[in-house]
């Protein structure tokens, strides 16, 4: 279900569901022209890459994802059990990450879609904010 392929220092992962093909409402998360979207990333230099997770619309179970980069490979480990598990993307989103580390990125990827962004009107909890 997960194909790695290794040239140089860059990763091609594709695991479950491609994009095409695919009989469903999905969500795409793209990094597109942002390349790979973590603080690691940035730290190294290794931004260049591509980050793609799929998404069904109607239960927002994960279905696929592609990355492409330095260290995709060690990507899949964060992707495949919500895949096999037929989870939500919303497991991965609440998840906590270590930063800085490529994995982080992914997060960061589905919270860019509407469902999954952070909410910057909550109010602070009491006694945590400054007037």
């Amino acid at each position: 279900m997960a194909t790695l392929a290794r040239a140089s220092k860059v990763d091609v992962v594709i695991i479950g569901s491609g994009q095409a093909g695919v009989p469903l409402a999905v969500r795409l998360a793209n990094s597109g022209r942002d390349g790979v979207l973590s603080a690691r990333a940035f730290e190294t230099g290794e931004t260049a890459g591509l980050l793609k997770v799929i998404i069904d619309a109607a239960d927002e179970r994960v279905l696929g994802a592609t990355f492409v980069g330095a260290d995709a490979g060690e990507l899949l480990h964060i992707l495949v059990p919500l895949i096999q598990s037929g989870s939500s993307a919303r497991a991965g989103v609440d998840a906590e990450f270590v930063h800085p580390t490529f994995a982080e990125g992914v997060q960061t990827l589905v919270m860019r879609l509407g469902p999954y962004a952070l909410d910057d009107q909550t109010p602070p909890a009491p006694g945590n904010h400054h007037d």
